[in-house]
């Protein structure tokens, strides 16, 4: 393979005591007792473009597709060394007071954006590592590249991917007008508030990884959608993440359109 290539691989990492870290493999995920609601499939990633490990991502540029590799990937070259500075100590009730939380040994936190690992709630305090969970660890990768991809739309929908993890690409239209590329965006898309943080560097990649000159997004609003909008910011509904956000703001344009349909149904009954 070459740098910039987009292609599909499988793979399984695995600790250096055999434990699986991360796999695309469904059957590997259920063996290994992995979360349930992760979609488990072939990976779609650009090569030497740090859509995996900086280890893996540099052995992709010595395979060839259908040729079954194994590596071990240093921590320098996975998810880093492990940094005893990024451990640091919150009080307790100040943790408490901020975040909104009672802090325990082994829970995932987000602390002034940045996420973070408790390892310790000892008196007062709240010890907090900063570093990955994988930081300092070997990995050991089997992995296969099961083909290129070639056809600029799936290169599209594959970046588009990448980059919503909440979003598929196969839902976005692609089409070609000379050297524009229009994507039809989804409805859906529109209301997930991380969408308008991603797209314009999307767009640039679009545009680096293709041979199109423009990109040309396709957004569709209706008064009745903003106006929902509009009223759900003025009486301050607050949400805990944008995830939250979207999904509220979905269902209630999805209530808004059953109610609609319902009332036409109701009025053609009675004419």
């Amino acid at each position: 393979m070459e740098k910039n290539d987009f292609v599909e691989i499988n793979y399984t990492g695995r600790l250096s005591n055999g434990m699986v870290f991360d796999t695309t493999y469904e059957e590997v995920a259920e063996n290994e007792g992995l979360d349930e609601d992760v979609d488990y499939k072939p990976k779609k990633v650009v090569v030497g473009a740090g859509h995996v490990v900086e280890g893996l991502d540099e052995d992709m540029m010595n395979a060839e597709v259908d040729e079954e590799r194994e590596i071990t990937v240093p921590p320098s070259k996975g998810f880093g060394e492990y940094d005893e500075d990024k451990v640091r100590g919150f009080s307790k009730r100040e943790f408490e007071k901020k975040y909104n939380e009672n802090p325990r040994r082994g829970m995932r936190v987000n602390v002034e954006g940045k996420p973070g690992t408790i390892i310790s709630t000892v008196g007062g305090m709240v010890r907090v590592d900063f570093n990955h969970p994988l930081a300092g660890e070997e990995l050991d990768y089997e992995y296969i590249i099961e083909r290129k991809i070639e056809e600029v739309d799936e290169k599209i929908k594959a970046l588009i991917s990448l980059y919503a993890e909440k979003l598929e690409g196969e839902d976005f239209e692609i089409s070609f007008d000379d050297s524009i590329i229009e994507i039809d965006v989804p409805k859906h898309a529109s209301y997930d508030p991380s969408w308008l943080m991603l797209k314009q560097n999307l767009c640039s990649d679009i545009i680096k990884y293709t041979d199109g000159e423009k990109v040309r997004l396709v957004e569709e609003y209706t008064s009745r959608e903003e106006g929902i909008k509009s009223e759900m910011i003025d009486e301050n509904i607050e949400f805990d993440n944008v995830e939250e956000m979207s999904d509220e703001m979905e269902e209630v344009v999805q209530e808004v359109n059953k109610n609609e349909e319902e009332g036409e149904e109701k009025n053609k009954e009675e004419n």
